[in-house]
């Protein structure tokens, strides 16, 4: 487990103490980090405000409440049962970087001297009515915070869609026996304690064998202990095509393992399938020509005509035609042209630096057709990863230095000692902090955002180009 659990008290008054606190001091982007706040009232304190927590956040968590509503609870300190107010959340960094949670500020009213009568909120803490008191407005506020989250390696495999944590998948089948024609349900169950809006759909296996209907799918969220744990099911209804034994295959569901460091794969177990004989359904369609459909040709038969008086010359020779004296030069153009091709590759091979470069404009067309195509489908996670991707490719393409894997400040340090201005390492910044952010967020991708940050990436490419 990364990091230490970070505990600090400020006090404010003597009504109120807040104690903030971290389980985490430092993770991954995208793993889940539990923060509370205790507070503490004393036998004065009358009527406690809600805090205001997303400003204390920030905007580089997202950020879940893990408790509905607020109750007290009465705790040991210092050898004494103390009523206090526990504030739970679940916090996920977006940004790769260190992020401060700033101290969170909360107004609160204080009876002191004369007695008066309580003001009703849920916070009140006791049955005595403090009659004729005067009522103070005073504020109390926590210490603030410090959490550095760590960037994701750059070796993520094909699948991974920014789940970070540790996940479980398993398949549950309505029923193993039935004809063929008939409806099967098949739920696939995913698990994990990772951020809920990154949890798509598994690798599915071969399901040749089926016709399969689109999914129907639900996502929910729980408290469990001490941190939020999402549930994706996602129900298929497959009817088999013929009778006999089938097997369902693995799904697999690829995720980042903090605790170990590493990209993993969770499975779901084979299930297997009896069909018997019932109505089969065929997997594609067959054309069937019917009898009006077939018209005899009386000419089908072409005889030999016999008794031909004068033969006519039907053309020239092959020589002699024009179009083969423009066409004999091409196999000669086509040799010459594979020796230079022949030669060119061979110095790329003995060049991996030239490799590379050669490679990287190839390389971005094909990457920003894949972020293009994410966005069309609205695949926001894929998408931010395709441009952060596309970027990173393109500069260790062109200077043969790996950037993938690298924080932000590593990449700016690494343009700053090949003399690049800081406006482009600001734009680079700029555009790979949107990445992060987006990638993690889970709120929905415009087209119009979505474009606009592709036309970002192009531009500080192509400027990017004359840097070679």
């Amino acid at each position: 487990q990364l990091g230490t659990a970070q505990f600090s008290v400020r006090v404010a008054e003597s009504g109120l103490k807040l104690e903030p606190k971290l389980n985490l001091s430092s993770g991954y982007v995208g793993q889940q980090v539990s923060y509370q706040l205790r507070i503490i009232p004393d036998r004065t304190v009358q009527n406690i405000s809600a805090p205001n927590l997303q400003q204390a956040v920030g905007e580089k968590f997202w950020v879940q409440a893990l408790d509905k509503e607020i109750k007290p609870t009465v705790v040991s300190i210092s050898g004494q049962d103390t009523r206090v107010f526990d504030i739970r959340l679940a916090l996920f960094p977006l940004i790769a970087g260190t992020a401060k949670l700033e101290g969170v500020t909360i107004p609160y009213q204080q009876a002191k001297q004369s007695r008066k009568r309580r003001s009703g909120s849920v916070f009140d803490l006791f049955e005595d009515d403090f009659f004729g008191a005067q009522v103070v407005n005073l504020t109390a506020q926590a210490s603030s915070l410090e959490f550095k989250a760590i960037p994701l390696p750059g070796n993520a495999p094909q699948g991974f869609s920014g789940s970070v944590g540790q996940f479980s998948i398993a398949t549950i089948a309505d029923r193993n026996q039935l004809p063929s024609g008939d409806a099967l349900t098949l739920q696939v169950v995913i698990a994990g304690n990772g951020l809920p809006s990154t949890i798509s759909n598994p690798i599915n296996p071969d399901l040749a064998a089926f016709e399969v209907y689109d999914p129907e799918i639900k996502l929910d969220t729980k408290l469990r202990g001490t941190e939020l744990v999402s549930e994706k099911k996602i129900k298929y209804v497959m009817v088999p095509r013929r009778q006999g034994d089938y097997t369902i295959g693995e799904y697999r569901y690829i995720y980042f393992d903090p605790q170990s460091a590493t990209y993993k794969t969770a499975s779901s177990k084979p299930i297997t399938i009896s069909v018997s004989k019932g109505k089969e359904v065929e997997s594609g369609s067959h054309v069937i020509l019917a009898q009006k459909d077939i018209a005899e040709i009386g000419s089908d038969i072409r005889y030999i005509h016999t008794g031909v008086q004068n033969l006519k010359n039907q053309g020239v020779l092959l020589y002699q035609r024009i179009w083969f004296w423009f066409y004999l030069p091409i196999p000669l153009i086509v040799l010459i042209a594979s020796f230079f091709y022949r030669r060119h590759t061979k110095r790329l091979e003995s060049n991996s630096a030239l490799r590379r470069r050669s490679y990287a404009n190839r390389h971005l067309k094909k990457r920003l057709q894949q972020a293009r195509s994410a966005l069309k489908d609205e695949k926001r996670a894929e998408f931010y990863h395709s441009i952060a991707d596309t970027i990173n490719a393109f500069l260790s393409d062109l200077w043969n230095v790996e950037f993938r894997g690298l924080t932000i400040e590593q990449a700016k340090d690494l343009l700053e000692a090949r003399n690049i201005s800081q406006e482009l390492r600001d734009q680079l910044q700029s555009i790979l902090e949107e990445c992060d952010y987006g990638q993690f967020s889970g709120t929905r991708v415009s087209l119009e955002k979505g474009q606009d940050l592709i036309r970002k990436a192009e531009e500080f490419l192509t400027r990017m180009e004359k840097h070679k």
